[in-house]
């Protein structure tokens, strides 16, 4: 017994489409802490916080946009080997 995976492409490229217009329009640039002459340690450990924030940010964009890169790379293989296994089955090739 066969079974038959169905992907509506659009809706993927779409939901795709949408990740990446959301990715790109996280801001990274958190305020920054003026200390001045002001020596208050939680100013200090505030902007260190901050600063790690902002790097965990840019991490988590770049991971999510690698991911999204190999989900389409994924789908364009998955709609050249449905295009490849079609042909072959109207020709008569299919085994």
């Amino acid at each position: 017994m066969s079974k038959e995976i169905k992907i509506d492409f659009s809706e993927v490229e779409e939901a795709i489409s949408s990740a990446t217009s959301a990715i790109q329009s996280v801001k990274t640039d958190l305020p920054t802490v003026e200390v001045g002459k002001n020596q208050l340690t939680s100013l200090t450990e505030l902007q260190s916080l901050m600063n790690e924030l902002t790097s965990a940010i840019i991490n988590y964009q770049n991971i999510l946009a690698d991911q999204l890169e190999k989900t389409t790379s994924l789908i364009e293989t998955v709609k050249e080997t449905d295009r490849a296994t079609a042909s072959s089955m109207r020709k008569g090739d299919f085994v």
